[in-house]
C-alpha cells in the first residue's frame, strides 16, 4: 500500500490529500490507489474531496453518540460525539459549494479573534450567485 504527498500540491492527488488533511503519512486515511479511484469518479478536486470525506464520515456514523454520567441534566461527564459528523458535514458542504463555482479566482478568509474574544473574521469571496465581490 502506497503512500505520497507532495507539498508542491503539483497534483491531482497531492491537492485531494491536502483537502482532506490526510498529509501524515504516520497516520495515513486513504491509500494512492484510493484517492486515484476517487478522482476517476470526479476530477474536480473539490467534488473528489466532498466524496472522501464522506466516505471517511461513514467510519464516524456508529460512534455518533451522546451520552452523560450524573443525577442532573449537567451530568459530571458528557460526550457528544454527533458533533464530529455536523463538522464533516460543513467541510463537505463547502468543498461541494467551491465545486460549483470554479471560475472564483480568489477566496480568502481572514480570521480575527478580538482581545474580548469576539469573531470580527471576514471572508472575502463571491458573495452573490450572479458574481458579485464583497
Amino acid at each position: 500500500m502506497a503512500f505520497t504527498y507532495n507539498t508542491t500540491l503539483s497534483a491531482s492527488r497531492d491537492q485531494l490529500r491536502f483537502l482532506i488533511s490526510d498529509v501524515d503519512s504516520a497516520n495515513v486515511i486513504f491509500q494512492d490507489a484510493e484517492l486515484d479511484g476517487v478522482l476517476s469518479l470526479d476530477s474536480n478536486v473539490f467534488r473528489a474531496a466532498a466524496l472522501s470525506l464522506r466516505a471517511r464520515a461513514a467510519s464516524f456514523i456508529e460512534k455518533a453518540i451522546q451520552y452523560s454520567i450524573g443525577a442532573d441534566v449537567r451530568g459530571q461527564l458528557s460526550v457528544d460525539r454527533r458533533e464530529i459528523i455536523r463538522n464533516f458535514n460543513l467541510l463537505i458542504a463547502s468543498y461541494e459549494a467551491r465545486a460549483e463555482s470554479p471560475d472564483e479566482a480568489f477566496d480568502r478568509f481572514d480570521f480575527n479573534i478580538d482581545v474580548f474574544g469576539r469573531d470580527r473574521s471576514h471572508y472575502q469571496g463571491r458573495t452573490e450567485p450572479e458574481g458579485s465581490w464583497e
